[in-house]
């Protein structure tokens, strides 16, 4: 796997894998979760949906279903469940020292 980073002071990253140019998640590396791309996961395993974040971003003319909340921003709620999950875990940083060298987006 390889990464790509917009900038080089980025602090998230795109995890490629290199053997067929798969996206595979986005690492916030100050952080402790990933992104996961949910087109990757076998059908019927993705875990259902409860929350859409930062949807002021969505491209005009996108309406949004409204089966689960679309906050605008990060909301409370967001904010509460990310805290809950890194206490969890030891309010720990996670590190994925198997993604090894950039991938050359040019």
């Amino acid at each position: 796997m390889a990464e790509h980073r917009l900038t080089d002071d980025s602090k998230t990253r795109r995890v490629v894998a290199t053997c067929c140019n798969t996206p595979m998640f986005l690492d916030l590396t100050q952080g402790h979760w990933l992104s996961i791309y949910g087109a990757l996961w076998p059908e019927g395993a993705l875990p259902k949906l409860d929350l859409r974040t930062v949807t002021k971003h969505a491209p005009p003319g996108v309406v949004l279903p409204d089966d689960v909340p679309n906050a605008r921003t990060h909301n409370v709620n967001f904010f509460f469940r990310l805290i809950m999950a890194w206490a969890a875990m030891g309010f720990r940083v996670t590190h994925h020292d198997y993604v090894k060298g950039k991938l050359d987006a040019r």
